[in-house]
């Protein structure tokens, strides 16, 4: 299938009209709102037990702060590869390829749900994980708005 847009008309990275720290500073006001969700149920979970976390996802939480290791995998497996790799994929190329055929608007909530439910940890019915599944999507659909600026 041909598009009729040219590469300009392109959103996601293929945008040259908006400066960078711009995005950035949009990304992180996003980010920020996103963040209320979990932040008020990790309040709540604190003194009232919401529901388990995945294994590996406590096993995290439960390792010490102060060894290395720790500050390794979080800062480059988990802020910098994945996270950059994600917006590659969904905002470069999924949401891109969906707007050709159904707008941006649709494009956007689609990759945002195929955004939260590939994070499949969050899946478990509990309120701990219903909160977090709200973060990603309100994160996802914002992300998805500023991609396609």
């Amino acid at each position: 299938m041909t598009s009729n847009r040219s590469p300009s008309d392109v959103p996601g990275f293929a945008s040259r009209s908006r400066s960078i720290s711009l995005s950035a500073a949009r990304g992180l006001a996003v980010a920020a709102f996103a963040e209320w969700p979990v932040l008020s149920v990790n309040l709540v979970n604190a003194f009232y037990k919401l529901g388990d976390a995945v294994r590996w996802r406590q096993a995290f939480f439960d390792t010490s702060w102060r060894r290395w290791q720790f500050w390794l995998f979080s800062a480059v497996l988990s802020w910098a590869v994945v996270a950059v790799l994600e917006e590659l994929f969904f905002r470069g190329y999924c949401q891109r390829r969906l707007a050709e055929d159904w707008g941006d608007g649709a494009a956007i909530v689609g990759t945002s749900f195929l955004f939260v439910f590939s994070h499949s940890q969050y899946l478990i019915p509990n309120a701990y994980n219903v909160g977090m599944v709200l973060s990603l999507l309100v994160l996802a659909v914002g992300f998805g708005g500023i991609s396609r600026e």
